[in-house]
C-alpha cells in the first residue's frame, strides 16, 4: 500500500569538546523536515476479514504487506559552529572591540535523503528485517572581513586576537604600512566551514503486541553514523608602494571526521485512533567513534604551527542515541500525512573548532 508521509523534525545541535583537548566529548542533536513516499507490497496476501475503511477503527491491522520500501527527502539543521575569535577590531578585552570572524558560523541548513527497506519474514508480521540510509549533501558557511589601510599615520585595527605566552589577551594588526611609507595596504580575512553527514542501519524486528489500537516492535542491530567537518581560515595583506608591492598569505586548516560503529537497541510503537494514529521509537547505539583530526597550514600559519600540525586519531567508547514521536492521519487508503519531532545524540565527536589553540597566535 503506497504511503505519502511529510515529517517536521526540528533543528540539530552539534555541541563541543571540552577545550584545550585535541579531541573530546560532543553531541549531535537532528532535526528535519521530511517528505516522503513509500511502498509496501503484499507477498502471500490474506484477505482481510474487515475492510480497511479510513477514519474508522477496524481493530487489528490487517498483517497483509510484508515487503515494504521508502524515501525521503531531508531538510535538516545543525547548531551552529563554534570558534574562537579569529579575525576583530582590535583587543578583545577593550569594550568598543567587535569581534569580526569567529564565535558563532552560522550552518544553516542541509538537504538530503534516507531510504528504507523492511520485510517481514511471515506472513503474521512477527519477525522480520529492515535496514536505512541517510546522507545530507556537503554544506559550506563561511565569514569573512576586510579592511584598509592609510597612506600615513597610525592603521586602523583589523587583526588577529591571541593570547600570549602569560595568557593575557593580545592583538596582531594584519593592516600593515605602506611599502617605502607611499602608497596603500589592504588586508582581509575568511573563515571557510564544510560539512558533511551520512548514516546507515540493519536492523531485526520482533513483534511483541498487536492489539485492537497497539502495535510494539523491538528491534536490534547495527549503526553507522559519519561526520566530516573542515575549517580553514586565511589571511592575506597586500601592501603596495611605488615601486613594489609586497603579499602576505596565510591558511590554516583544521579537519575532523568521525565515524561511529556500534550494536542497536530501541522499539517502535503505533496506536491508532481511527484514521489518526501516534507513532514513537526509541534507539540507543553503544559503540566505538573512530576520531581523526588534521591540522595543516600554508604560509607561516597563524593558529596552525609546526607544533600542532599533523594527523592524529584515537578511538572512544560513544553512545548514539535517536527518538522520535510523529502524530499522522490516513487521508486515504493509500496515503497519510505525518508531523513530528527526531532527536538524533552522539556523545563522542571531535570538531575543528575546538582544535584552535589562541596562543599559538602569538608565537612567530
Amino acid at each position: 500500500m503506497p504511503i505519502v508521509r511529510v515529517l517536521w523534525i526540528p533543528p540539530g545541535i552539534l555541541g563541543e569538546p571540552p577545550r584545550g583537548a585535541v579531541m573530546g566529548k560532543g553531541l549531535l542533536v537532528a532535526v528535519a523536515l521530511f517528505l516522503s513516499a513509500s511502498l509496501a507490497a503484499a507477498q502471500d496476501r490474506v484477505p482481510a476479514v474487515v475492510p480497511f475503511v479510513p477514519g474508522v477503527s477496524v481493530g487489528a491491522e490487517a498483517p497483509t504487506d510484508r515487503l515494504w520500501a521508502s524515501g525521503d527527502y531531508l531538510w535538516w539543521w545543525f547548531k551552529h559552529g563554534q570558534t574562537p575569535a579569529l579575525a576583530s577590531t582590535g583587543n578583545l578585552t577593550s569594550s568598543r572591540t567587535t569581534v569580526l570572524i569567529g564565535f558563532d558560523v552560522d550552518t544553516a541548513d542541509h538537504s538530503g535523503g534516507r531510504f528504507d527497506l523492511g520485510y517481514w519474514l511471515d506472513p503474521d508480521q512477527v519477525v522480520g528485517i529492515d535496514g536505512n540510509f541517510f546522507f545530507l549533501g556537503r554544506h559550506t558557511a563561511g565569514q569573512n572581513a576586510n579592511g584598509t589601510g592609510l597612506a600615513t599615520g597610525t592603521q586602523p585595527l583589523f587583526g588577529i586576537p591571541f593570547l600570549n605566552a602569560a595568557g593575557a589577551e593580545s592583538f596582531r594588526n594584519l593592516i600593515t604600512a605602506p611599502v617605502d611609507g607611499v602608497g596603500a595596504s589592504t588586508a582581509s580575512a575568511a573563515l571557510t566551514y564544510r560539512d558533511r553527514l551520512d548514516g546507515a542501519e540493519a536492523n531485526g524486528l520482533y513483534n511483541v503486541t498487536q492489539g485492537e489500537n497497539l502495535r510494539l516492535d523491538l528491534l536490534g542491530g547495527f549503526r553507522f553514523l559519519y561526520l566530516m567537518e573542515n575549517l580553514d581560515f586565511s589571511t592575506l595583506n597586500v601592501a603596495t608602494g611605488p615601486r613594489r608591492t609586497v603579499t602576505t598569505a596565510t591558511t590554516d586548516a583544521f579537519h575532523t571526521n568521525n565515524r561511529f560503529y556500534g550494536g542497536n537497541l530501541g522499539a517502535r510503537a503505533r496506536y491508532r485512533l481511527g484514521g489518526l494514529f501516534l507513532e514513537a521509537e526509541g534507539k540507543v547505539a553503544l559503540g566505538d567513534t573512530h576520531e581523526t583530526v588534521d591540522i595543516g597550514f600554508a604560509g607561516p600559519g597563524i593558529f596552525a604551527r609546526p607544533s600542532n600540525s599533523g594527523l592524529f586519531a584515537r578511538d572512544e567508547f560513544a553512545a548514539v542515541s535517536e527518538a522520535s514521536f510523529n502524530v499522522g492521519y490516513d487521508l486515504t487508503t493509500w496515503a497519510r500525512a505525518t508531523v513530528g519531532y527526531t532527536f538524533l545524540y552522539a556523545s563522542e565527536v571531535a570538531r575543528p573548532g575546538d582544535q584552535i589553540d589562541r596562543q599559538l597566535a602569538g608565537t612567530g
